[in-house]
């Protein structure tokens, strides 16, 4: 799979983010909470992106305020909100590829990559302005809206007919009709009864193990062999053979 696209065609812009510039009390983050069903928000400071923290973490974190005598009417300071706020999330700019957004979801494991950069009010380069989870990013590729599959390569139909072609040689009395017959005749696995298997070798057809477990860079595709060569006509008897014709009675 290849990308032309880049993260910020398909990074979700409206975000419920927990911004302490506004000077929220405790009792204003518990209603947030209470009024969405997200799992975590991103922490920002007058738009300067913190990190991300989670609804379970933001619950202890209330849970620990309130333990310590705090007042539902007192501000919530950055320095209340950090040790539940995870800092070291992956970030990366805008403009970025996707190639390189689906390396970060297929190798590290990411769940969600925060885009920052610049913006017109705020020169600094940290200023949150997009996310894109790893479903988004799926649902954008299973719909065909982003990614572009290569052509399925004929490298695996070649090898069949080189294959069945040795087979006649060495086989002219027993020729098979079809590059299918010959794969089918001397292949046990998945081709067998299996939809969409490689005549190859069986793997799985690139487009599923996309959207599947991200194994994209398994350029391997299902070749249909059958009809690749046409009902062999009998050729010359090999040499020594036998002509005769038995009488018809």
């Amino acid at each position: 799979v290849t990308f032309t696209e880049r993260c910020c065609d398909i990074m979700e812009t409206q975000l419920k983010t927990l911004d302490v510039s506004t000077r929220p009390t405790l009792m204003d983050i518990r209603t947030m909470l209470r009024s969405c069903t997200y799992e975590g928000f991103p922490v920002v400071n007058a738009g300067r992106f913190i990190g991300y923290a989670t609804r379970r973490r933001l619950q202890a974190q209330l849970q620990k305020l309130a333990n310590c005598e705090r007042s539902d009417t007192d501000v919530a300071s950055l320095d209340d909100l950090l040790p539940c706020t995870d800092c070291q999330v992956m970030r990366m700019v805008p403009d970025a590829s996707l190639s390189h957004a689906h390396k970060v979801f297929k190798q590290l494991g990411c769940k969600c990559i925060f885009l920052v950069g610049s913006s017109g009010h705020n020169p600094t380069q940290d200023v949150l302005q997009g996310i894109i989870s790893k479903k988004k990013f799926l649902l954008a590729l299973r719909s065909g809206r982003v990614g572009h599959m290569a052509e399925p390569s004929l490298l695996g139909s070649f090898a069949a007919v080189d294959l069945a072609a040795a087979y006649m040689q060495r086989h002219p009395g027993s020729l098979p009709t079809s590059v299918e017959q010959y794969l089918l005749r001397h292949q046990s696995g998945p081709l067998n009864g299996s939809a969409g298997a490689s005549p190859t070798n069986g793997r799985s057809s690139p487009i599923a193990s996309e959207t599947g477990d991200f194994d994209a860079e398994d350029e391997g595709g299902s070749v249909h062999a059958s009809g690749l060569l046409e009902e062999a006509s009998p050729g010359p008897p090999p040499p020594g053979a036998s002509t005769s014709v038995a009488p018809v009675s």
